[in-house]
């Protein structure tokens, strides 16, 4: 804990009042040398993932609720990543099932940084096709 606000987790500095993440990012520049910049992300934690059923054929709307869904770039179904259908705020989004095969596979949200690399996979729960 930093001044009983901050707390670094894993090289990640977290605002606890506003629960904000700030991650330095290192980039290198045309000419070699490296530029040190950081970026405030919200906290992404994910807590719900409704329906949790659906047909095999796809298609099912879901909606995923938590705390950083603004900055959520893809849905991973097992193998498969789709966009989300809808971002409606940074607590939740609506995303259609792609096709799978029946049974159950987990479901990930994956959120994108500044310069378009992974920033985070979270997992949110299971969901069986039918």
């Amino acid at each position: 804990m930093v001044d009983g606000r901050f707390t670094l987790i894993n090289g990640i500095l977290l605002d606890t009042q506003t629960g904000m993440t700030w991650t330095l990012v290192t980039a290198e520049n045309l000419d070699g040398s490296a530029s040190h910049y950081g970026t405030w992300f919200p906290q992404f934690m994910l807590s719900a993932l409704t329906p949790s059923t659906g047909p095999s054929i796809g298609n099912t709307l879901v909606t995923i609720t938590g705390v950083g869904l603004v900055n959520a770039t893809w849905v991973r179904f097992g193998q498969t990543t789709v966009a989300p259908t809808d971002i409606i705020s940074d607590m939740m989004l609506t995303v259609a099932t792609p096709p799978g095969v029946p049974g159950t596979v987990p479901v990930f949200v994956v959120r994108v940084g500044t310069h378009g690399t992974p920033f985070g996979e979270v997992y949110v729960g299971d969901f069986t096709y039918t």
